[in-house]
């Protein structure tokens, strides 16, 4: 009798002929434990993808009791050998014991070998067993929606989609005739092949949707995907899609924090700063302070450089080695700290010296509580649940007929909450023009 199946595993076609070749007839029998994994690693390359490019060159953290907790203790060592030995997977080997380290402690990473980063995607049931033993295994903030606008906001995700023009795009993008990829590395065959993942997800409906207890973001397979694919989602009433987005957004959450921090009396700097994101116009001022080009290209790798080397990153001051001060206390910070001294001051504060992720994991709370918490919740409970609402971090997508509607609950979020009056982007996702709010 065949085993119950549930949820779907999404891997390369290569993949599965591979095993299919050198597996003996007895492994055979637990083919499906071998592309759980495969699958695992393409999930969290997907879900997790600029992070592991930049902090993992690639490979994907997967902590060894997760895959023995799937495949079971007696077939993890014979399941990962043949994956490495065949190339399937590759392992940075990369291993730091809690008890050596606890707080750099580290999982092996993997990827999808070269050879596989080009193909075909294949869904294929998932054994009940391996989804109940993983299930059981799982723990963390990550859960199901509970209250209220968040099961809203779980329903409304079902009637959103991806058009399927998007493939003719990616192979436009991407493919020759000859159907090889054309100038592109593995740190982009990856982001091909786990937007593909992405894609098929959605379209599959074996969607993703948590909300993450840490930073109280909502994630699911459409914000994990890029920019430029935003083109190609539809909703099923067949009505235009909008985006509501804030502009200076992540500066701006910023200034939630300064009435518990500056009480009374606010410095002229940070007057002046929370004047400027209210504006949308912080990092266009910082640029030309620093005689940088305001051109989009340059924009864009400051606002990068920004947050990474401002928001999201170490206190330089509290850095014991002098490297490390010099790697931290760069041009750009210097610059920030000469323009705004006592907003500096505060994200240096909200740092402290062994957990410098305080700062960013406190404004996604804030961010969270406005989108999810105040907006989405106020919209629905005022629109008996017809508001059609997809949640992008900081932004809001929408049906065309709601989008002034969500617009005006966003700034009024923000204005009742913290005093706060923000500049909105309102744009059609098919083709970027602007929304008239």
């Amino acid at each position: 009798m065949a085993k119950k199946t549930t949820g779907r595993l999404i891997v390369p076609e290569p993949v599965v002929q591979e095993l299919q070749s050198i597996l003996s007839d007895s492994q055979q029998r637990h083919l499906n434990k071998y592309l759980w994994v495969v699958h695992k690693v393409l999930e969290q390359q997907a879900f997790k993808r600029r992070y592991i490019e930049h902090k993992h060159n690639g490979f994907a953290p997967i902590h060894s009791q997760l895959i023995s907790a799937a495949v079971t203790a007696n077939f993890y060592h014979e399941v990962m050998t043949i994956l490495k030995n065949s190339g399937i997977l590759l392992c940075d080997e990369h291993y730091v014991p809690a008890y050596m380290d606890p707080d750099n402690a580290e999982s092996k990473g993997y990827k999808i070998g070269s050879k596989y980063m080009e193909s075909i995607l294949v869904a294929l049931p998932v054994d009940k067993g391996i989804a109940k033993r993983v299930q059981k295994s799982k723990h963390g903030s990550a859960y199901v929606p509970k209250l209220n606008h968040e099961k809203h906001l779980r329903k409304h995700y079902d009637s959103f989609y991806v058009d399927t023009e998007v493939y003719s795009y990616i192979e436009e993008k991407y493919w020759r005739g000859d159907k090889e990829l054309q100038n592109i590395d593995d740190a982009a065959s990856l982001a091909y092949l786990t937007d593909l993942r992405l894609i098929e997800s959605v379209n599959n409906s074996e969607t993703f949707f948590i909300r993450d207890g840490k930073t109280r973001r909502i994630f699911h397979e459409l914000n994990l995907m890029r920019r430029e694919y935003r083109a190609f989602w539809r909703h099923r009433s067949g009505e235009r899609l909008v985006e509501l987005d804030l502009r200076n957004s992540q500066p701006l959450i910023l200034c939630t924090l300064f009435p518990e921090y500056f009480r009374a009396e606010w410095p002229e700097d940070v007057v002046k700063y929370k004047k400027l994101c209210e504006q949308g116009l912080l990092y266009n001022h910082l640029l030309e302070l620093g005689g940088y080009s305001t051109d989009d290209e340059t924009r864009n790798h400051f606002k990068e450089t920004l947050f990474a080397e401002v928001f999201y990153c170490p206190d330089p001051k509290k850095c014991r080695k002098p490297e490390h001060k010099a790697r931290y206390y760069t041009q750009v910070t210097q610059l920030f700290e000469k323009v705004f001294p006592n907003v500096y001051k505060l994200i240096c504060d909200y740092k402290p010296k062994n957990d410098y992720a305080k700062l960013p994991i406190t404004m996604m709370q804030r961010e969270a509580n406005l989108i999810i918490d105040t907006t989405c919740n106020r919209l629905m409970l005022e629109n008996n649940g017809k508001v059609n609402m997809l949640t992008i971090h900081d932004s809001i997508v929408t049906t065309e007929p709601f989008a002034k509607i969500v617009g005006a609950a966003i700034l009024e979020s923000f204005a009742n909450k913290y005093s706060i009056y923000p500049a909105l982007k309102a744009q059609y996702l098919d083709n970027g023009q602007p929304f008239e709010l």
